[in-house]
C-alpha cells in the first residue's frame, strides 16, 4: 500500500511540475534605442501639463521641474541644444490610438522645433535609455517613405554618434 501511495504522490508531484513548466519566451527582436549619448534633448512624457526634461539638465534646488507643451517650447529656445536627435519617453499607459497621436504630435511638434531625427521610446524600469524599445524612430520612418528616393532621405539625417560614415561596414 505504501508503495501504492508513494508512486501516486510521485507521479502527482512530476504531473505538477511537468504543468507548471511555461516554454521560454522568444527572443524580443523588436528594435531597441543604443544612441542615448548621442540625444541632444531627452524629454519623458507622462501629460502634456507633466513633461520632464532630462537633458540637457533643467533641475532647479536638485528637482526636475514640469514643463507644458509650450514650456518645452521656450525652454529649447533659451538653452538653444543642438539640434540633430530628440528623444521622448512615453508610458506604458496610453491605448494604441492615443499612443499614435502622440507620436504624431511630439514627432510634428520637434520637426517643427527644426530637430532632424526624433525617436520616441517606451518608458523602462531605470533611468537609462540605451535598451529601451523603439516605438518611431523618424529616420526608419523616413526611409520607409516612399515619396523621395532612399538615398536623398538618408543623406538629410546626421550619421549616429561614431559612426564612420567614410567605411560605413565600421572597420
Amino acid at each position: 500500500m505504501k508503495k501504492i501511495l508513494f508512486a501516486i504522490v510521485a507521479s502527482a508531484m512530476c504531473a505538477w511540475f511537468a504543468g507548471c513548466q511555461t516554454a521560454r519566451p522568444a527572443a524580443d527582436i523588436r528594435p531597441r534605442f543604443h544612441e542615448g549619448a548621442s540625444a541632444d534633448v531627452v524629454l519623458h512624457f507622462h501629460r502634456w501639463d507633466t513633461i520632464y526634461m532630462l537633458r540637457p539638465d533643467t533641475r532647479q534646488g536638485g528637482f526636475l521641474p514640469f514643463f507644458t507643451r509650450d514650456g518645452v517650447k521656450v525652454e529649447l529656445a533659451d538653452r538653444q541644444p543642438v539640434r540633430d536627435l530628440a528623444v521622448v519617453i512615453l508610458g506604458y499607459n496610453f491605448s494604441p490610438e492615443i499612443e499614435a497621436g502622440l507620436v504624431r504630435d511630439w514627432t510634428q511638434f520637434l520637426s517643427a522645433e527644426k530637430f532632424k531625427r526624433v525617436v520616441l521610446v517606451r518608458a523602462g524600469w531605470g533611468h537609462e535609455i540605451d535598451g529601451l524599445l523603439i516605438i518611431r524612430d523618424s529616420a526608419i520612418a523616413a526611409a520607409d517613405d516612399k515619396g523621395r528616393p532612399t538615398a536623398e532621405k538618408l543623406a538629410a539625417l546626421a550619421p549616429a554618434a561614431g559612426a564612420n560614415v567614410a567605411d560605413s561596414s565600421g572597420r
